[in-house]
């Protein structure tokens, strides 16, 4: 007896191509050879590196931030004395200080250029901008710091505060002429363990004036910017003392 073909009408046996494009099951055929095809692209699209998905789960460290390079005249914390040559001249003044070295530049603008450098490793440790009193120089690295137009108040609204101070350092060479000096220092943001120090002046006149009028307030209009400081944190522990006190709304700041 033949089997009665409707009882196997699952089972599909083409005879010729013309019977199997007839047949229902080409449809579902191509069907999944497209879903296939769009799945395997999107995949593609939304695939990691093997680099990206060590460091999404953890298994390498993420990439370290770049450190923020500040400088002063083209000088920078941690470059190597032969920097100096870019200053195009010899220092007018040179000590030697224990293991450090503190030399002094006249700036072509005008003002000095003060440096400290290790002598063991050869790298600068301490970079002061003075511009005894000039008002027309403005650090290109500190935009919007004008010396002797900035204002302790202006410092205040750029930086979100008054910073700190070290109670512990000693008195600056310059502020036995009778003028009122503050140092106002905050450390700055992926640097490397850099401070900038921007130090604000009342001159002499003008301080022997608001003392004799017993004048306290506004004095945040009085301070001017005299002087910009950069320098390493730990070389300033060495030198003005580890205690710090600092403003309530104090943070490090960045002024990239």
């Amino acid at each position: 007896m033949e089997p009665d073909p409707s009882k196997n009408s699952h089972k599909f046996n083409p005879r010729s191509i013309k019977d199997f494009f007839k047949n229902k099951d080409l449809i579902v055929v191509v069907y999944l050879v497209i879903v296939l095809v769009a799945a395997s692209n999107f995949l593609q699209e939304k695939s990691i590196s093997d680099h990206e998905y060590q460091i999404s789960t953890g298994s390498v460290p993420r990439p370290a931030k770049e450190l923020l390079k500040y400088s002063l005249s083209g000088i920078s914390i941690g470059d190597d004395i032969s920097s100096l040559s870019i200053l195009g001249r010899p220092p007018s003044i040179k000590e030697n200080i224990g293991d450090y070295t503190s030399e002094k530049y006249s700036l072509i603008e005008g003002g000095r250029l003060h440096l400290i450098y290790s002598r063991n490793d050869k790298k600068i440790l301490y970079i002061a901008t003075e511009w005894e009193g000039l008002k027309t120089s403005v650090p290109r690295e500190f935009k919007g710091f004008v010396s002797g137009k900035a204002t302790l108040k202006d410092l205040n609204h750029k930086t979100g505060s008054y910073g700190y101070a070290y109670p512990e350092m000693p008195p600056l060479p310059d502020s036995d002429d009778g003028s009122m000096v503050t140092l106002n220092s905050y450390a700055l943001e992926d640097s490397n363990n850099q401070v900038v120090t921007f130090v604000m002046r009342v001159a002499p006149l003008r301080a022997r004036y608001l003392k004799q009028n017993n004048i306290i307030t506004g004095m945040d209009d009085e301070f001017k910017l005299a002087s910009v400081i950069l320098a390493d944190s730990s070389y300033l522990a060495q030198i003005w003392g580890q205690n710090k006190t600092q403003d309530t709304n104090y943070k490090p700041i960045r002024l990239h």
